[in-house]
């Protein structure tokens, strides 16, 4: 099983005819392409959609003014969807993102007299004034059934983000060069806004004969959501006490509403909780529900069964960068559970189920006991004691996993050659140097080619964040997000990604180059390095040759991707990196 190749070439963007949707996002400032990533390659902004009845039987119409994301989302997991309200424009680049992920079940209609369609699902995104709501309700009147799900997300009037926005509202409106620049700057191509108030849509929604049925924070906002919660206990299967406290309300800028002609409690979440497919747990009670970047939901669920009760994480992917990421995760924890390696086996989630669920990918395992490492107070003053555990324990685990070889070069361009190619064609594949990319190849052959090495698993995200500690017992009880592990790979590369999270960093420096520093002046890191070398078998020298191979393996897993658009991640994880090789190969 090779689990390396299911982390490069994952959406191949760039083999689309593209160039004017670059060249037009080329033209947005940086925060503004930040939108467009989530929007565009992480659908994020589509999170909270597992709170509605989705299914492969609905149809399903979408009202908006402004570009979105979600007709896509939805179409996947929907029978069809059509889309009323965007501009020609936006209905170009829906098109070829649809292309993209080769979805063909939607379409975009310009009138909506000619529909005789009674819809399941109903949503109305973006439209940003009251009169707006009312007009969009007024449309959608004649094609609504009993059991129709209407869906449409409102301003919290009392967030902080809410009350920020205001102030400077007013302050623009004193100064009228300020409004003039923001006019100016402003974008044309946004992603959803919501201007109408709770208040307005349930005044709007009575005048249609609904009446709402679930109200869903969306923290902080819909384009930078890191969780979504009710905000009563209106949900099924989520208890009033899981909902969003009185303060956290003021961090949620957006509310999902939801609204009926009669009371429906069959959502995705309802129905995947009732029974977990593909296994023996049922009656789930959700305990959370967190977006995590990459475009990933993650589920924390309690079951029943007849052991007892189980907690469960439902990872559900947004995207197909997400898939593919998420298989990574399941296929890594079935290998290591199915290892004769027994330091490891009780010590990672158990893989329970996988499949498709109303057309969506779903990955269930098993919730390990204990927190990060990350969420203890001042874990970094502690870092020798908690650095010597770890590696006590992660050193043997990755010795049970030991493939000692002879890098020829096939080995050679799978492990280091071709990664590291990838990488360096990040940004600028059109423009970048061959005579450069040479001479770093011949560097790393070098080092490595026709000699031996002894190879291991790596989890390839090895952080606190990612290792569960017992503080009360002072015990490592397991490691947890497997999406970047290889099974065969050059171990010491798990210490590399421990060092840079344990230790405080600046932020403003290539990862790279605080590696490299830390390599030439941290002694804890020597100590380890010393414990990977006798347990190896190699020479202190290979380490900053090591670095590079580092680098095109974190790089990897943004190949195809959009994040290039991101003018600060490819100048802190691409330029200013290649300034660091330079000066490795040139030492």
């Amino acid at each position: 099983m090779n689990l390396d190749d299911d982390q490069i070439d994952i959406i191949d963007l760039q083999t689309l005819d593209k160039k004017e949707f670059v060249a037009s996002c080329r033209r947005f400032p940086p925060f503004a392409r930040k939108k467009i990533i989530r929007e565009v390659q992480y659908e994020a902004s589509s999170a909270w959609m597992f709170y509605m009845g989705i299914g492969l039987d609905k149809q399903v119409l979408v009202l908006t003014n402004q570009f979105t994301t979600y007709p896509i989302s939805l179409a996947r997991v929907c029978s069809h969807v059509i889309i009323y309200g965007m501009s020609q424009k936006d209905k170009d680049i829906m098109d070829l993102l649809a292309k993209e992920n080769e979805i063909e079940n939607y379409s975009c209609v310009n009138e909506l007299d000619s529909l005789a369609t009674k819809f399941d699902l109903i949503v109305i995104l973006g439209i940003e004034k009251m009169a707006g709501i009312s007009a969009s309700l007024a449309k959608i009147h004649k094609f609504i059934h009993p059991d129709t799900e209407i869906w449409t997300v409102a301003a919290n009037t009392l967030s902080f983000g809410k009350l920020k926005a205001q102030i400077k509202s007013l302050i623009e409106k004193s100064d009228k060069n300020l409004k003039k620049n923001r006019d100016k700057n402003r974008l044309t191509w946004s992603v959803i806004k919501n201007v109408s108030t709770v208040r307005d849509i349930k005044f709007q929604f009575r005048k249609l004969g609904v009446k709402p049925f679930a109200f869903v924070g969306l923290a902080p906002s819909i384009t930078r959501m890191i969780a979504a919660k009710p905000l009563n206990d209106s949900v099924s299967r989520l208890p009033k006490k899981y909902a969003f406290n009185f303060w956290q309300r003021f961090a949620t800028e957006d509310i999902a509403i939801g609204a009926a002609e009669r009371e429906l409690t069959q959502s995705f979440l309802t129905k995947i909780l009732d029974v977990l497919p593909n296994s023996q747990l049922s009656r789930g009670e959700m305990k959370n529900f967190t977006v995590h970047p990459g475009g990933k939901v993650h589920v924390l669920a309690s079951f029943k069964s007849s052991s007892g009760d189980q907690v469960v994480m439902i990872k559900l992917p947004l995207n197909k960068h997400a898939v593919k990421r998420a298989k990574v995760n399941q296929m890594a924890l079935k290998y290591v559970t199915s290892s004769e390696v027994e330091s490891l086996k009780d010590r990672v989630p158990q893989p329970l189920s996988e499949g498709l669920f109303e057309n969506q990918p779903y990955f269930a395992e098993s919730f390990l006991d204990g927190q990060p490492i990350a969420e203890q107070p001042n874990f970094r003053r502690h870092a020798k004691v908690f650095a010597m555990q770890v590696f006590s324990f992660w050193l043997s685990v990755q010795r049970g996993f030991t493939k000692k070889m002879a890098v020829d070069q096939i080995v050679f361009d799978r492990l280091i050659g071709m990664p590291v190619s990838r990488a360096l064609q990040f940004a600028q594949p059109e423009r970048r140097s061959k005579e450069f990319e040479n001479r770093v190849c011949e560097y790393l052959k070098t080092s490595f080619l026709n000699k031996p090495f002894a190879l291991s698993l790596i989890h390839g995200d090895f952080s606190s964040k990612n290792i569960m500690y017992d503080y009360r017992h002072e015990r490592i009880t397991g490691v947890i997000d497997w999406d970047m592990a290889r099974l065969e790979a050059f171990p010491v590369l798990d210490a590399f990604h421990f060092f840079l999270h344990i230790r405080r960093t600046s932020r403003s420096d290539p990862k790279i180059l605080t590696l490299l520093n830390i390599i030439e002046n941290d002694k804890l890191f020597r100590t380890v390095a010393g414990m990977y070398g006798d347990a190896f078998q190699f020479e202190p020298g290979v380490l900053k040759p090591l670095l590079i191979v580092y680098w095109a393996y974190r790089l990897a897993g943004h190949v195809g991707t959009i994040k290039y658009l991101d003018d600060g991640f490819v100048k802190r994880n691409y330029r200013e990196p290649l300034q660091v090789i330079k000066k490795i190969i040139n030492a």
